[in-house]
């Protein structure tokens, strides 16, 4: 089950990638310009997605798949679609 938004970046100050959860993706920028991060300096974006309860990462479009089988969406799975976090909550 999709259980939030998150950001997924490539952290150039510590050279590591890692995923921002978040209540939508712009609040991950938010977060990231109240920490003192500048993109292309400090971060690059990888993706913009979603977590499960597991905290495992999904791009839009499996995020979509994974919310259908979980009755999160509605529409048929032949149709994959992005996932968009107005589509949840």
């Amino acid at each position: 089950m999709i259980v939030k938004a998150a950001v997924q970046i490539k952290d150039l100050r510590q050279n590591t990638i890692w995923e921002i959860p978040c209540h939508r993706h712009s609040d991950a920028f938010y977060i990231l310009k109240m920490m003192g991060y500048k993109k292309d300096i400090d971060y690059h974006e990888i993706d913009q997605g979603f977590l499960d309860e597991n905290d495992k990462f999904y791009d839009r479009v499996s995020a979509w798949k994974h919310a259908w089988w979980h009755k999160q969406v509605e529409g048929t799975i032949d149709e994959p679609k992005e996932l968009y976090s107005e589509d949840l909550w």
